[in-house]
């Protein structure tokens, strides 16, 4: 993953908490923070496909590795929203130009046990709770016997 050139001497943090600021992630950078805080602070190695394709390179796997304690995870967990059943999790919203919005949505099919955690990512959405709505569907599927 290749970052792009932030710095936080002078953001503004309002900016940033909102979305707006300068700080740009990826739908894949997102998983990362999903996975590591449903892992309890240990961030996992994060795969995009089950086994290498024809033309497509699996690429190092790195090692687990602890990036905040259990605790914040925990902490964090418990501030995301309930989106039905057991599946929390967070939904944002930001503008991406004058008449363009983007809608995420963070997810973890449970607060106390998580094992699947989910990014929907919708570029120039009119409905921001189709995300949301789309990540619930997936977890609920997801967690099923």
């Amino acid at each position: 993953t290749v970052g792009a050139d932030w710095s936080a001497e002078g953001m503004e943090p309002a900016a940033e908490a909102l979305g707006q600021g300068e700080l740009l992630v990826t739908p894949r950078q997102m998983a990362s923070v999903v996975a590591t805080l449903g892992n309890d602070g240990v961030r996992p190695s994060l795969h995009v496909l089950l086994a290498p394709q024809a033309g497509c390179e699996a690429g190092e796997a790195s090692e687990p590795e602890r990036v905040i304690d259990a605790a914040v995870a925990e902490q964090t967990r418990g501030l995301w929203a309930s989106f039905g059943g057991e599946v929390i999790g967070h939904l944002g919203r930001s503008a991406a130009g004058p008449e363009r919005t983007q809608s995420w949505f963070l997810g973890l099919n449970s607060a106390e046990v998580p094992r699947y955690g989910v990014v929907v990512f919708i570029d120039d959405s009119s409905e921001p709770g189709l995300a949301a709505s789309i990540g619930t569907r997936l977890l609920v599927k997801a967690g099923m016997p």
